[in-house]
């Protein structure tokens, strides 16, 4: 089974799971979107599931910033328990217990494999460490009871790029992780940078990504030898910490974001993309597209693969403007660069996706630039270039 995880969301994701990557070992779907996707997953026999009670959508309220108490979450805390300011302070077992009882009992009802600790997201400060740690208690209380045998993973869901600057930064959160770790009897973490967007080139992602991996490597220092990471969904990143082996499974997603949304947020649907494949990035489907894919295939041979693959876009570019058929193409094109790399032996496969990324770099070196996307460069190798540059 190939070493991805699908995060799914929607009904859309469950089509775009079963259509490319019921290869999967286990995909990761939250508690929030249970109830919509259940009916629509594969038999947990097939596929193993990941339940995760989504406790990051407590973010705003208990940082007292504007916003309702999700739907989800009132099935386990009622009471709004975890909104009392009272309990950030001063953190009492007793009263935590019964939310993690009843958030992790609705999470067993599809069967999982593997299970999210209740945590909330790393913020700048240290007022949420005694809390953490209260809820990593409470399950490890509720394990005992319970007799759960499969995989803990304690989440570690970054909330500001400067959270992860440095080891200043993050030195003293891998302290607490590691207590957490401990006190949750957990067997793997999940580490995400929610800010993190990085289909698209912005100029300070070098020195983001350059840190990534620093902490990754810290990260794994300070936990047990044969705890089990998760990283991401990135668009690349991702990759390149699965194939550095700084992570045991890279989280992908399925077609559309390839970024964490933390839970109990209305994420508003972007604008169309398709993926440009040779160039392994991403770029808005829009007439603009059209005529550099015209332009491109002007300036490439039409021997070269990258001159089929464009020419199969342009020809398909009608269909592509609908969503669902794009995203469809992105989640295709993407698992082929996954099965690409993972074909290679785990020794040799940073070598692989810096060669790999190298080509799409010099090819883009050679093409005019893309349609503007927002922010974003518009050189087509510039995603490639400082993904590859990680690499190594």
């Amino acid at each position: 089974m190939a070493s991805h995880v699908p995060f799914v969301h929607t009904i859309e994701d469950c089509r775009q799971l079963r259509a490319h990557y019921l290869d999967s070992k286990i995909i990761r779907i939250s508690l929030e979107a249970a109830a919509t996707v259940a009916r629509h997953l594969p038999r947990e026999e097939r596929v193993g599931r990941w339940l995760d009670p989504g406790f990051d959508g407590y973010h705003k309220t208990v940082s007292g910033k504007k916003g309702s108490i999700p739907d989800y979450i009132r099935t386990f805390d009622t009471d709004n328990v975890m909104g009392n300011a009272e309990l950030l302070r001063r953190p009492q077992i007793d009263a935590v217990r019964p939310v993690v009882d009843r958030a992790l009992g609705a999470c067993m009802k599809l069967a999982p494999s593997w299970l999210t600790v209740p945590q909330l997201p790393v913020i700048d400060d240290t007022s949420r460490n005694q809390l953490n740690c209260t809820l990593a208690r409470a399950t490890h209380d509720w394990k005992s009871r319970c007799e759960f045998r499969g995989l803990f993973v304690l989440p570690l869901i970054f909330t500001h790029k400067d959270q992860l600057k440095g080891r200043t930064q993050w030195g003293p959160k891998l302290e607490v992780v590691k207590k957490c770790y401990h006190e949750a009897t957990a067997n793997a973490v999940w580490v995400v940078d929610s800010t993190l967007d990085d289909k698209e080139w912005h100029d300070p992602f070098r020195k983001r990504f350059d840190a990534l991996i620093r902490f990754h490597q810290d990260l794994k220092d300070k936990l047990p030898p044969k705890t089990t990471v998760v990283a991401g969904p990135y668009w690349g990143m991702n990759l390149v910490l699965w194939a550095r082996g700084l992570c045991d499974y890279p989280a992908v997603s399925l077609g559309s974001g390839y970024r964490y949304y933390l839970a109990g947020g209305f994420h508003q649907a972007g604008k169309v993309r398709v993926a440009l494949p040779p160039l392994r990035r991403c770029a808005i489907t829009a007439q603009p597209l059209r005529a550099w894919l015209e332009r491109a295939l002007q300036d490439l041979d039409p021997d070269d693969r990258a001159f089929k693959e464009f020419a199969n876009l342009r020809d398909r570019f009608d269909l592509l403007m609908n969503r669902d058929a794009a995203r469809d193409q992105v989640a295709g094109s993407y698992k082929v660069w996954f099965d690409k790399i993972a074909s290679v032996p785990a020794a040799g496969r940073a070598l692989a996706l810096y060669q790999d990324l190298s080509s799409a770099y010099v090819l883009g070196k050679h093409l005019k630039s893309l349609p503007r996307s927002g922010q974003a460069t518009l050189r087509p190798e510039k995603v490639a270039e400082h993904l590859m540059l990680s690499c190594l």
